[in-house]
């Protein structure tokens, strides 16, 4: 039924009011008669049809309504157990009643927020939100302490907090400008950027990031010029470049070898020679040999010398930086010229000694006579573990120590004395001098150690151990045969070169050699990881053939460099050299199968393939002016890069190495002044200073 306030209903609404009353009137207890409500009970109207022309008016206001509907037809009445059935006419008596709307006056609400930004608009709704950090006082929105209004939107609340806001610090007009923060009300700057003119609206307008401000703060900041750097506020060279005299106003003047990553130079006032280096699994890099200078300081303090030539021991990380270093010897000469790390980061040096005693740090050693062996340990920090002796009476030397996948450890050399004890019983000389190959473990005990056998003399002068713990040396020997354990090789004329191979419990696998009529020495060996075998040396017969046909000299002593498999079959070899005197001293293999050769040479030019090098002194004589090379050669034997580094002095490249993550080291020495690896020269302190280098792969 429809419900709503039309004209009619409120006729309805009314004549029902006076109908229930004129039925209350006759209730009670009077008898009933007529329509009367004979029971005396409440007349309950169900249904009211009034004629839509009626006019009625509720002048009281008081009329209930149960149900109306407005009809043209009579009005029915219906009561419990009576039914009252009265025409249009008798219950129209009195009562006029008005069809029209305007007559009833429906109570409405209206809200009121005039002059009000909040609070309760008199309906029991709001008149508005203050927002964030605000609050509604009286009518009137206000902000929280320390809060402002500032863009004047209280939708948004207070949405400036003056102790954080750089933009509106500590009141809405204080903007603190560009780059900078707003600390407790207090304008600063963030943090690499000053306001050095001290006006606040142009914010803190210096970055000591850049190269035209490169400092810490408004009073200590530079300009670092062309092609340089700005690095946490000190000022560099950008990549490939080298502020080489130190003037900001230049910059970083010279462009250097883009191969080079840095270089460093140590020296003394007399010699100091370094001929071996070693990688730990961290790239850090230890260095070894030996200093008559009176002082060396590697980069931790003076190391003073005993006397003679003492041993040195230094280590470095792989951007070069100093670690520690160590000094070792006596009053006479002592010497390394080897050093090796194993897999927990200790470090293996060897060598001989003339002194009447040596201490590495656990006590002396005493020299038994002549030049005795020693072999040594040293953990991580330097500290020494353990060291041992070994020699007779005359003079006996060590040139190579290398360790193997289960840190055991490997020296060669050779002994003039009669015979020599490595701790499994003395090994007796045959010749003028002997080759010896011992093995201890970790904890330097004996493993078991043997002679090589020959008619006169044998030199070694490399050792090495493959993955499966396999060992492999090289050297030369003169004299009619070398027996190294298995065919008897005979000596082509003068030295000839050796290589030889054996299990982990030594025995022969192996060998070789190859030589002409003149002198070819074996002096350096190393693996890949496949295991196949890179060997280096000099050669000055006119021609030697490694097992792929003749390689022929070009003038005095030629570089060579040949590849075999791991069972000594020949893969490639090439000869390197000029009209002089050309040296290999070291070979060293990456990851991807290339290596690394260098060595010095003293021709005035020198060829690699299509590669020429050029001598910095010329022509100047046999034993002088040699030059550094070192190269890259890919793994079918061609050259890939080759550089130079020299001055018109002796320069000697001795060894090289690669680490696992495409980096190269060397090292060695040189004499005079401006000697040049890619960055700023470098100059000798003395008579031979040591050089160390990185260089990308």
């Amino acid at each position: 039924m429809d419900r709503s306030f039309n004209g009619i209903e409120k006729v309805g609404y009314v004549f029902s009011l006076i109908l229930i009353l004129a039925f209350w009137g006759c209730g009670g207890d009077s008898t009933a008669s007529g329509n009367e409500d004979i029971s005396g009970n409440d007349i309950k109207i169900g249904d009211i049809r009034i004629p839509g022309d009626s006019s009625m008016q509720d002048v009281e206001k008081d009329i209930e309504i149960q149900d109306i509907e407005d009809v043209k037809d009579s009005i029915d009445s219906k009561d419990t157990g009576v039914d009252v059935v009265d025409t249009y006419e008798d219950i129209i008596t009195d009562v006029e009643v008005s069809d029209t709307t305007a007559d009833i006056v429906t109570d409405v609400c209206v809200p009121d927020c005039k002059n009000r930004e909040c609070g309760d608009d008199g309906c029991g709704g709001v008149c508005g939100s203050c927002g964030n950090n605000a609050l509604c006082n009286n009518y009137r929105c206000e902000c929280l302490s320390g809060f402002g209004n500032c863009n004047l939107k209280w939708e948004d609340g207070c949405e400036a907090n003056f102790s954080t806001d750089p933009h509106h610090c500590s009141d809405c007009a204080t903007d603190c400008g560009k780059d900078s923060v707003c600390n407790n009300k207090v304008c600063a700057c963030q943090t690499g950027f000053g306001n050095c003119d001290n006006l606040w609206m142009n914010g803190c307008e210096v970055d000591f990031s850049l190269v035209e401000s490169c400092g810490t703060d408004c009073n200590n900041k530079v300009n670092c010029g062309n092609n340089s750097v700005c690095r946490s506020g000190i000022c560099s060279c950008a990549f490939g470049f080298y502020d080489c005299n130190g003037k900001l106003s230049d910059g970083c003047e010279k462009q250097g070898d883009p191969k080079h990553i840095w270089s460093k130079v140590f020296g003394g006032d007399k010699v100091v020679r370094s001929y071996s280096m070693s990688l730990d699994k961290s790239s850090n890099v230890y260095i070894v040999g030996y200093f008559n200078s009176s002082t060396i300081d590697f980069g931790g303090g003076a190391l003073a010398n005993a006397g003679g030539d003492d041993i040195f021991l230094a280590k470095f990380d792989s951007n070069g930086n100093h670690l520690w270093s160590k000094r070792f010897g006596g009053s006479d000469g002592d010497y390394s010229y080897s050093v090796s790390t194993d897999s927990l980061g200790n470090v293996y040096i060897s060598g001989y000694f003339s002194s009447s005693s040596i201490d590495f740090g656990r006590g002396a050693l005493g020299n038994a006579g002549g030049n005795d062996i020693f072999l040594a340990k040293f953990d991580s920090n330097g500290d020494n573990l353990w060291s041992k002796r070994f020699g007779g009476s005359n003079n006996d030397y060590n040139y190579s120590v290398s360790v193997d996948s289960s840190n055991n450890v490997y020296i060669t050399g050779y002994y003039i004395s009669s015979s020599i004890d490595f701790g499994g019983g003395a090994l007796t000389k045959d010749a003028g001098y002997n080759i010896y190959l011992a093995k201890f473990d970790s904890n330097g005990n004996h493993i078991w150690s043997k002679r090589i056998n020959g008619t006169s003399s044998g030199e070694i002068s490399s050792v090495s151990v493959d993955s499966s713990n396999n060992v492999y040396i090289t050297g030369s020997f003169i004299g009619s045969h070398i027996y190294l354990g298995g065919n008897i090789l005979d000596n082509a004329g003068g030295d000839d070169v050796y290589i030889a191979k054996f299990d982990s419990n030594g025995n022969h696998k192996w060998s070789k050699t190859f030589g002409g009529t003149s002198n070819d020495r074996g002096y350096f060996l190393s693996l890949d990881n496949s295991n196949n075998v890179y060997l280096t040396g000099h050669f000055s017969s006119s021609t030697i053939d490694f097992g792929g046909g003749a390689l022929t000299n070009s003038g005095y002593y030629d570089t060579y460099l040949a590849k075999f498999d791991s069972d000594g079959n020949h893969k490639w070899s090439k000869k390197f050299g000029g009209s002089d005197n050309d040296y290999g001293y070291s070979v060293s293999a990456d990851s991807s199968g290339n290596v690394y050769l260098s060595g010095s040479f003293q021709s005035p030019t020198i060829s690699f393939g299509k590669i020429t090098l050029t001598n910095a002194g010329g022509d100047c004589g046999i034993g002088t002016c040699t030059d550094i090379f070192l190269a890259k050669i890919d793994s079918n034997g061609g050259p890939v890069w080759v550089e130079r580094f020299g001055g018109n002095n002796i320069d000697w490249g001795y060894r090289v190495s690669a680490d696992s993550t495409r980096h190269i080291y060397a090292t060695g020495a040189f004499a005079g002044s401006n000697i040049d690896f890619g960055g700023c020269p470098l100059s000798s302190t003395g008579d031979l200073s040591v050089f160390l280098i990185k260089f990308e792969q």
